[in-house]
């Protein structure tokens, strides 16, 4: 919700709050009523610095990788329904076209799918 309302502000948009609402029919007498919660995140100016301690990290482990072939610690193979990886856009363990997650000798290759991971200035771009 931070992260939102960060992207949104940075885009000029006047963002003062985001909410979220919570629906689930799960532990509901007969199913008849869903249980409804909702949460109002009001912005405030230290919210800021989640997004921008994220792209951080992202940042620095980037320039490890590339300089120093320092790759961050992958998730075991069995994490692939867990968060980040069940959010990630390659497959886990691999496949026909794209690397699994620490096989980080074929991510410094030319012909992985999307920006040249090998070239410095396409990942270390500054947003």
């Amino acid at each position: 919700m931070a992260t939102e309302m960060y992207i949104a502000r940075r885009s000029g948009l006047s963002v003062v709050e985001n909410n979220l609402l919570l629906f689930s029919w799960e532990g509901t007498p007969k199913l008849n009523r869903p249980r409804i919660k909702a949460i109002t995140l009001p912005w405030d100016e230290s919210l800021a610095t989640i997004p921008e301690m994220a792209a951080d990290e992202i940042h620095a482990d980037a320039a490890q990788a590339l300089m120093f072939n320092q790759w961050p610690q992958a998730l075991p193979a069995t994490s692939w329904d867990v968060w980040p990886c069940s959010y990630c856009r390659f497959a886990r363990l691999g496949d026909f076209e794209v690397p699994s997650c620490d096989d980080h000798e074929k991510w410094r290759i030319n012909n992985v799918p999307g920006s040249d991971a090998s070239q410095p200035d396409a990942s270390l771009q500054t947003v």
